[in-house]
């Protein structure tokens, strides 16, 4: 690889400004309890030259899980260089577990899911949406949410964070 990585000090540059950026303190303080120093690695492109690998840091590791929150210039980045990867697997994985922002591949890991910041909204076509339930746990909202699909299935509800 030719093209210049960023340091580990620039990297937690850039981690401090995403988290500075989080206006909910309730999703800060979570994603803060799961940050660590960034630690530089190596990943392999599935999609490119077999064998092609790129550098990554790893920002913030969830031991419950054993999913890491990643930062990568290459691969998927720089439009999206936020990625949720398993550490014991090498390979940067999918392009739905990357991220414009870093608050956005916290809220998309397990991490999240405990806190109490999702609410289940009723989609309205010419309305703004509905919050009909709030200040739930990832699964009560799915729970909440399927009910609720079970008694108007012509219904659109939609699960999203406060």
């Amino acid at each position: 690889m030719s093209e210049k990585s960023h340091n580990a000090a620039e990297v937690s540059a850039i981690v401090k400004k995403e988290v500075d950026n989080i206006s909910n303190a309730t999703i800060k303080d979570a994603l803060a309890t799961i940050l660590i120093f960034p630690v530089s690695h190596n990943r392999f492109w599935e999609y490119g030259k077999e064998n092609e690998e790129f550098v990554c840091w790893t920002i913030a590791a969830d031991n419950n899980s054993g999913v890491t929150l990643i930062y990568s210039d290459y691969g998927f980045g720089p439009i999206t260089p936020w990625g949720l990867v398993m550490e014991s697997f090498p390979y940067f994985g999918m392009d739905s577990n990357w991220f414009i922002s870093l608050e956005d591949c916290f809220l998309n890991s397990n991490a999240a899911s405990e806190l109490n910041i999702w609410s289940v909204l009723k989609q309205g076509n010419d309305s703004p949406n509905e919050i009909i339930y709030h200040e739930l746990s990832f699964e009560e909202a799915k729970e909440k949410r399927h009910k609720l699909l079970l008694e108007n299935p012509s219904m659109n509800y939609l699960i999203s964070h406060v």
